[in-house]
């Protein structure tokens, strides 16, 4: 259109060749304590926060075409130390490499109930298990709902969750209540360097319409302020 301005153009061609890992900074260039930034083959973020009594992962990425991000994630914090996997929503590059999470000890992995349907899915399809009551009983042992309001304490930080359906109807923030650091996927926005500016709505039921998600994120900003 005459007159517009191209202010982003998505480019995921040049992606990592395995899953990549730097210190992790707030918006204003401070290091988060015992924080991590990773981000996978296909250039998605996802984040840890190594807390003095467990761990937090923030997503899980893709197939990281280097290796295995379990593998990564456990260089950082160790094999041994308890891991709370928070999932923001079902985008298959965000719940893609949870199979490895699994089973690994002293691990419980969360989603929201509306986005569970999509990860139970893509487990089921990794793992090659039929859509049986046993295959049910095993995911719920392991995988958790998390909703608005639920808290995370893994020492020295807490994180809340706040509920911004509108990307997916499941999608969850987590607030750090100490520091006000504000972890959001895809809540809001995009969470790629290369797509500043831009909301992704997924076209799958229960859909969100746009008029909704304005509401939802003038609530979110009403919580934060």
């Amino acid at each position: 259109k005459e007159g517009a301005k191209i202010v982003a153009v998505s480019d995921v061609s040049g992606g990592l060749s395995e899953t990549y890992v730097t210190p992790l900074l707030d918006c204003y260039g401070v290091p988060v304590p015992g924080g991590y930034w990773l981000r996978d083959s296909d250039n998605t973020n996802f984040f840890l926060i190594h807390g003095d009594d467990c761990a937090l992962l923030y997503d899980t990425g893709f197939f990281a075409e280097g290796g295995s991000v379990r593998v990564r994630v456990e260089e950082l914090i160790g094999r041994d130390t308890p891991l709370k996997l928070v999932i923001s929503h079902n985008g298959p590059d965000h719940i893609q490499m949870v199979w490895e999470f699994l089973e690994r000890p002293a691990t419980q992995i969360y989603i929201n109930n509306r986005d569970r349907f999509m990860l139970e899915k893509e487990l089921r399809n990794r793992l090659n298990l039929e859509d049986t009551e046993q295959t049910s009983a095993y995911f719920a042992a392991h995988i958790f709902p998390v909703s608005e309001g639920d808290q995370f304490d893994i020492g020295g930080a807490i994180f809340k969750a706040l509920e911004v359906p509108g990307h997916t109807a499941g999608s969850i923030a987590l607030l750090d209540t100490m520091s006000g650091n504000l972890f959001a996927a895809d809540c809001i926005g995009s969470n790629r360097l290369n797509q500043h500016d831009s909301v992704w709505m997924w076209h799958i039921v229960p859909r969100i319409p746009m008029d909704d998600y304005l509401s939802v994120l003038r609530i979110l900003q009403g919580k934060l302020s």
